[in-house]
């Protein structure tokens, strides 16, 4: 497919089979065998390859939403965790063996699947040491965070795929609008050496 924006490309398409069907093109292409068969097909595929057009963008605008919410409950769930593992060193300092049971030592991961392995073994160690965690003042807030974080994960995971699924089929659709147009055009560029006004509109 040519390198073109999308929606030029679905402009031009349209222009061209609008512009097919009006006097004088019309006759000229029909004596090509461009008739309204022809184009009838053409306005086909050019409504299925904008309609999927919109439904892929719909999906994307779902993929970009669901990214900030990550970000965003990420970027909460951290604020919650970094404190909390603060107050934990300081409350077992002297206490060097349930220090090295909590895992307190180590950076925070940034990437989200070691984010989610850190925080869950972190949170998970408190429960075996219920005498630290009744301490805790905002504890089950901060461990609800990551539960909320892993499933807005998930969330946006189905979300990509379906953004995958529905580009696949705008593709398949504009390759076979382009595939329709090359021959039309062809056709189109023949016909307006006569018309050279009508050359913009029919999107050549």
């Amino acid at each position: 497919m040519k390198s073109i924006g999308i929606y030029d490309f679905l402009d031009n398409h349209r222009g061209l089979i609008d512009q097919s069907r009006r006097e004088p093109i019309y006759s000229k292409m029909a004596a090509y065998g461009i008739d309204n068969a022809v184009l009838d097909e053409g306005q086909a595929l050019y409504v299925k390859a904008n309609d999927l057009q919109m439904d892929y963008d719909a999906a994307k605008k779902e993929v970009d939403i669901a990214d900030d919410e990550v970000s965003e409950t990420w970027e909460e769930a951290t604020r919650a965790l970094i404190p909390m593992r603060t107050l934990v060193r300081a409350l077992v300092i002297r206490q060097p063996l349930i220090a090295a049971q909590l895992h307190l030592k180590g950076a925070v991961p940034r990437s989200h699947a070691g984010w989610l392995h850190f925080a869950d073994r972190f949170y998970a160690s408190l429960h075996e040491h219920p005498q630290v965690r009744q301490r805790l003042l905002g504890i089950d807030a901060a461990e609800g965070l990551v539960q909320k974080f892993r499933q807005i994960l998930a969330k946006r995971e189905v979300l990509q795929q379906e953004q995958r699924e529905a580009k696949v089929l705008r593709d398949e659709a504009h390759n076979a609008l382009y595939d329709w147009g090359l021959v039309v055009k062809t056709i189109a560029r023949l016909v307006v050496v006569d018309y050279p006004g009508y050359r913009r509109g029919l999107g050549l």
